[in-house]
């Protein structure tokens, strides 16, 4: 299945659930970022993109074996919850952003798919954000993850809506403070301020459905609502 929006990347993931579309996602995900036209700046200093751009999954399973990285100002959508998914063995992060300089993570977001784990890895943890600056989260649906279902650290005014954590090894929905980078995972103490959830659904996750908590000193969680839901 090649990417309409990059025939002259000729861009190919098959999306059969057996053939490894790691790299063929990663490459559409950057040549996807690298098509924008400069960035904004705002009054408090925040820098955004202009334009955006989304990388297409036509129905199907997307088999991955590492981490998939999402960039500034980009847009994985899928064909619904349950017809388009990424599922993966890895034991680590499926899907996360870039570790951003600050909260420049701007303009990203995920759509109408789902993401499915292997529970018996313990390291597994389905969807992580960073930094996230008002992304927008729409129909989806993470499952049987080995440990968390979506991580958040320091996200600041993001829309979740319709999402499902099911059956993951850890928590549902896990919200804290910052950390420093993937890589260096050093708490920051800046925390995550001011996200809306609409109909979030965990079901028969071993954690908590939704936990909100801190891996620093400071607040971890501040402002946030929640409407809706089970």
């Amino acid at each position: 299945r090649s990417s309409d929006l990059f025939p002259s990347h000729d861009i190919r993931a098959v999306g059969d659930g057996v053939t490894d579309d790691t790299a063929a996602i990663q490459a559409a995900i950057d040549a996807a970022a690298a098509l924008f036209i400069g960035n904004n700046t705002s009054v408090s200093g925040f820098i955004f993109r202009k334009g955006g751009t989304t990388v297409y999954f036509p129905p199907g399973q997307y088999l991955t074996t590492n981490t998939i990285e999402i960039k500034d100002g980009v847009t994985l959508k899928g064909a619904g919850k349950w017809s388009s998914g990424i599922k993966s063995s890895y034991d680590g992060t499926l899907i996360r952003n870039t570790t951003p300089p600050n909260y420049n993570s701007s303009s990203m977001g995920i759509q109408d798919l789902y993401v499915q784990g292997n529970k018996t890895k313990t390291n597994q943890v389905g969807i992580a954000l960073l930094r996230d600056f008002e992304g927008v989260y729409p129909n989806v649906t993470v499952v049987e993850c080995g440990s968390h279902g979506w991580r958040l650290y320091e996200c600041l005014g993001g829309q979740y809506l319709n999402l499902e954590a099911i059956s993951c090894g850890g928590r549902g929905l896990y919200i804290t403070d910052g950390i420093t980078s993937w890589a260096t995972p050093t708490p920051t103490n800046y925390p995550t301020n001011n996200l809306s959830f609409y109909d979030f659904h965990a079901q028969n996750n071993n954690g908590a459905g939704i936990y909100l908590g801190r891996v620093g000193t400071g607040i971890g969680v501040a402002g946030c609502q929640f409407f809706g839901g089970a």
